[in-house]
């Protein structure tokens, strides 16, 4: 069960809050996958290069899933000034069942080449098929499915990584992404969204001291996304946004400061 306080409140009179409560209840998620692949040395320009190719097969299952409805408990807090944070305990009532079976299969071809002593380039390219199948029996015996499947989707992926001295390097990355919302994100209507697509950019600098005992990094980022999932309060569901933009800096910081005690710090503004 996951309960928290919602509402517009009135400051003179400490109304206008509520308890929001929802329960969620299936039998644990059992996920099997399997990844085969190859890799192998290629002889370059005089270079030694890197190849890697394979496939990754899954399925994931969530079944049995009690259906109470979205914050089907709702409980008024009259004085909130004057509330001990205590409630009686919600009755739910249930409307149904689900089972959620997802499928995705992906072949993939990575290469690791080093141009230069000090200069290496990653590409990479996977191809995904993924599918959700969903079905409900509601209280009253009524079925339905439904079937949501993405073919053939592209995701490339490539990196360069610069090296200054045997302390520093620069690197940048791009790729695409596709991320399949979670079953539980769902428009109004009661339909899954759409997966997030998009575009992801890196650019940064890492250092490794004292043998990498300590090891920093400075980046900086953009993520550009399409079918962003918004929570929409005023209907507990979830719309989609188009042309979100993300961007910004990450400062880490990690090392070893003795035998078994390490530290670890970051900025994320």
């Amino acid at each position: 069960m996951v309960t928290y306080v919602s509402g517009s409140l009135d400051q003179a009179s400490g109304s206008g809050a509520s308890l929001q409560s929802t329960r969620f209840k299936a039998n644990p998620t059992r996920q099997d996958s399997l990844d085969v692949y190859l890799t192998g040395p290629l002889k370059l320009f005089d270079h030694e290069h890197e190849l890697i190719t394979g496939v990754t097969l899954s399925q994931l299952d969530t079944l049995d899933t009690t259906d109470y409805g979205w914050f089907s408990v709702s409980s008024p807090i009259p004085d909130i000034d004057d509330w001990n944070g205590n409630t009686e305990k919600p009755q739910f009532s249930t409307y149904g069942e689900s089972d959620s079976r997802i499928h995705q299969y992906a072949a993939y071809l990575t290469a690791r080449f080093h141009l230069t002593d000090s200069t290496q380039l990653i590409l990479g390219n996977r191809v995904v098929d993924w599918r959700d199948n969903y079905d409900y029996t509601a209280n009253d015996g009524s079925k339905s499915k439904t079937s949501r499947r993405e073919s053939g989707i592209y995701i490339p992926y490539a990196g360069l990584v610069q090296k200054l001295d045997d302390t520093w390097s620069l690197y940048a990355s791009y790729t695409k992404i596709f991320n399949p919302q979670g079953n539980w994100v769902r428009d109004a209507n009661g339909n899954r969204l759409a997966p997030e697509e998009g575009t992801s950019y890196e650019t940064g600098i890492k250092a490794g001291f004292n043998e990498s005992r300590l090891t920093s990094s400075l980046a900086l980022f953009r993520t550009e996304q399409d079918n962003l999932g918004i929570h929409e309060p005023s209907f507990s569901a979830y719309r989609t946004e188009q042309g979100t933009t993300t961007q910004g800096f990450e400062l880490e910081l990690n090392g070893e400061l003795a035998p078994g005690w390490q530290l670890s710090g970051g900025l994320h503004p």
